[in-house]
């Protein structure tokens, strides 16, 4: 009888503590739920490599590329900071893009005057 009791108050101890803990994962999970609604805004840099109405491709100095989307949204501007049209934006330029890391969606881009390895 007593290893069954004190089996019994284990059992009872361990699940309140797990009901516990579980309370307090529930409560983080929805705390980064509510920062990944946030839409985060990340930077890419590189040379274009094709650019037209629906998407623009980049190469890093290393040759890795990068497909972002283009909307009607987005806004270019060439170094003498104003703003430009797509079609003014032609591939060999340097750009920095401001883009939606959620939708891979560019915000902004921007001409740049660092220069990589050709």
């Amino acid at each position: 009888m007593t290893r069954t009791a004190l089996a019994v108050v284990f059992l009872l101890t361990f699940s309140f503590a797990a009901l516990a803990q579980d309370k307090g994962v529930g409560q983080i999970l929805h705390r980064s739920k509510m920062r990944r609604t946030s839409s985060p805004i990340k930077i890419v840099e590189g040379k274009v490599s094709e650019i037209n109405d629906g998407k623009v491709i980049i190469e890093n100095d290393y040759g890795a590329k990068k497909e972002l989307k283009l909307s009607s949204k987005t806004k270019f501007q060439l170094t003498e900071k104003k703003r430009v049209k797509l079609t003014e934006v032609k591939p060999g330029t340097f750009v920095k893009i401001t883009f939606d890391e959620n939708d891979l969606t560019a915000t902004k881009v921007q001409e740049t005057t660092k220069r990589f390895r050709e």
